[in-house]
């Protein structure tokens, strides 16, 4: 089982490359290490996503809301955190990731 630890930062994605949205491809910094990662906050304060780069080394990146009616469990803890079910990172035909796994006490740990 491939296990990668979450680090995480204070800005994932490079922002001076957002001229034309925010698309999936290019826009994670690459000096980030696999499975680095980033909350998302409303403009309350609260937690509402964990926005991370893929722990496959794809430098592919995504969200997982823990907020919402279609969010995964979270157990507050934002230092080593768990989220479930798991986490199927899938790109579209022009990606190459194909990703499942499940993050659990702050390490991504690939399905066997």
């Amino acid at each position: 089982m491939n296990e990668v630890p979450i680090a995480f930062v204070e800005t994932l994605l490079d922002y001076s490359r957002w001229a034309d949205g925010p698309n999936k491809v290019g826009f994670c910094r690459p000096d980030l290490a696999d499975g680095a990662a980033q909350w998302k906050r409303a403009d309350d304060g609260r937690v509402i996503a964990l926005t991370y780069v893929c722990p496959c080394g794809c430098k592919e990146w995504r969200q997982v809301p823990v907020e919402g009616e279609r969010r995964w469990a979270w157990d507050g803890n934002e230092a080593a955190p768990t989220l479930t079910p798991s986490i199927l990172h899938v790109a579209n035909a022009a990606e190459r990731c194909h990703w499942h796994g499940f993050l659990t006490a702050g390490v991504w740990r690939t399905c066997a």
